[in-house]
């Protein structure tokens, strides 16, 4: 059995690095995909600190230190997929695992901001045969229902 978990760790992580690490190494998952994750020092103590427990298998875009972004890890080997054409602004927010029988693609979706990213992942997922799971951040939902408030 393969176990996935899925996570927006918000902004990067801050101050709850540690425990997310520990959190992470716990749930004893084989694929991680982390959302909102950042390419700067508190990203890298997450790269290496999983690389330290197993997961040396990770595929992270190119996106800048401070923007929020995916990244997937695994103790399961993988060839990945970066996506630089999907969205002018937001060409870091995708990343794809591709695994010997199916393929995980790690999305961020920024909130409340014109993208293309939607259409794009479904345009990827659908020149494939191979099964795909879609996991991450979709930054959508109904307003009053999955919210407080309306910001959706």
């Amino acid at each position: 059995m393969i176990k996935i978990l899925s996570w927006n760790i918000q902004a990067g992580g801050g101050s709850r690095i540690l425990p997310i690490i520990k959190r992470i190494i716990a749930s004893k998952s084989n694929i991680v995909t982390l959302s909102e994750f950042r390419n700067n020092a508190s990203g890298l103590s997450i790269r290496n600190s999983l690389l330290r427990a197993g997961f040396q298998y990770q595929a992270v875009t190119d996106s800048k230190s401070n923007d929020n972004s995916v990244i997937i890890t695994s103790n399961i080997p993988f060839s990945s997929e970066l996506y630089p054409s999907a969205d002018r602004v937001y060409s870091g927010n995708i990343v794809t695992a591709k695994f010997s029988t199916f393929h995980v693609m790690g999305v961020y979706m920024p909130h409340k901001k014109k993208h293309k990213l939607f259409e794009y992942a479904r345009q990827v997922n659908s020149k494939t045969s191979v099964p795909f799971i879609i996991a991450g951040d979709y930054n959508s939902g109904k307003n009053y229902i999955d919210q407080k408030g309306n910001s959706f």
